[in-house]
């Protein structure tokens, strides 16, 4: 690895970015991780993608492929995602990394932007009533309509977390 690092008083490793517009960020790795990038000769930037700021390299193939440090890390096989499970794409140790499928990368996802009740799963519908729904390995479930927001939330929520595993969201803190 040919960025600059330093390790923290939790024992991981801090190492430096950089974009190609010269803005620096950090990203987090284990202190296990240091020795298996130090065996791959390359400088990791940060890049904006539509899903965050992702660590990558340029690959020795000859189309020159980004490498993903995740997926490097968490040994991604190609069928599978490689998910940040508190949602920080910078935060690169092992604890915050696992593989999931699509379905279950999709569990975790957050609010789309035509989210208007803030909730997700629950709609307004044009007579004014919320609709509870959810969606799991391409099926759909009507969990019901009701006229206060805070109850359709806590339906979905309810059917989330008894149905949705990879759900970190809905998970009992």
């Amino acid at each position: 690895m040919k960025n600059d690092f330093e390790p923290l008083d939790d024992g991981s490793i801090l190492v430096y970015l950089q974009q190609r517009d010269g803005e620096q960020f950090t990203t987090i790795i284990d202190c296990g991780s240091l020795v298996k990038l130090q065996g791959i000769n390359r400088r990791w930037y940060a890049a904006k993608m539509h899903s965050g700021i992702q660590v990558v390299a340029r690959s020795d193939s000859p189309n020159g492929r980004l490498m993903y440090l995740s997926r490097v890390l968490a040994e991604t096989p190609d069928e599978l995602y490689c998910e940040h499970i508190n949602g920080d794409t910078t935060d690169n140790r092992l604890c915050n990394l696992r593989n999931v499928t699509v379905s279950e990368r999709m569990q975790n996802r957050g609010l789309l932007r035509s989210n208007r009740t803030g909730i997700r799963g629950v709609s307004l519908n044009n007579k004014g009533k919320y609709v509870a729904q959810a969606q799991l390995n391409r099926q759909k479930y009507y969990l019901g309509l009701f006229e206060e927001l805070e109850q359709a939330a806590a339906v979905v929520t309810a059917w989330r977390r008894r149905n949705m595993t990879h759900s970190e969201v809905d998970k009992v803190q």
